[in-house]
């Protein structure tokens, strides 16, 4: 099934079946990086062979957890020996990508703790990521701001 505008679905009957999802290679990255707030596998389809792929796959290796690729399209995320982030793993991949800030909410989840990494400049302009300083810290975050680094504590995250 294509799907081009819209699914219509009338109640009163169980739903089954399935419809295939075009991939969206803008939101790889970001549901990579929802995968860590598990300590479960979490199985991918349909990825895209996209640089960030690789990137956000390198980061998740280099905070302790798993990130396999069985067959074309599929990668795998085994999140469960995730620790938290070093400063050199911080170092090494704040110049590299935007995708580290993405960390922060599964981090302080999971640990209590996140570096804030200094993104540097973009090349399509500029994109603030104030924003997610501000909504963890909604959600119950602390800001520590730091010679060479800051950091978001949280003892435990609350819905905001």
């Amino acid at each position: 099934m294509v799907l081009t505008d819209e699914l219509s679905i009338r109640g009163g009957k169980p739903l089954t079946g399935e419809v295939a999802i075009r991939g969206a290679k803008n939101a790889l990255p970001k549901i990579m990086v929802a995968a860590l707030l598990t300590g479960e596998p979490c199985t991918l389809r349909n990825v895209a062979d996209v640089a960030d792929v690789e990137i956000v796959s390198d980061l998740i290796r280099a905070l302790g957890g798993e990130v396999e690729s069985p067959a074309p399209g599929i990668v795998v995320i085994k999140p469960a020996g995730l620790r938290p982030m070093e400063r050199r793993v911080l170092k090494e991949f704040s110049g590299r990508s935007r995708i580290p800030i993405l960390t922060c909410g599964p981090l302080l989840a999971r640990f209590g703790e996140a570096p804030i990494p200094s993104l540097g400049g973009c090349r399509i302009g500029p994109r603030p990521v104030d924003f997610h300083i501000r909504a963890l810290q909604e959600l119950g975050g602390e800001l520590y701001e730091e010679p060479g680094a800051s950091r978001l504590t949280a003892s435990r995250l609350r819905g905001a």
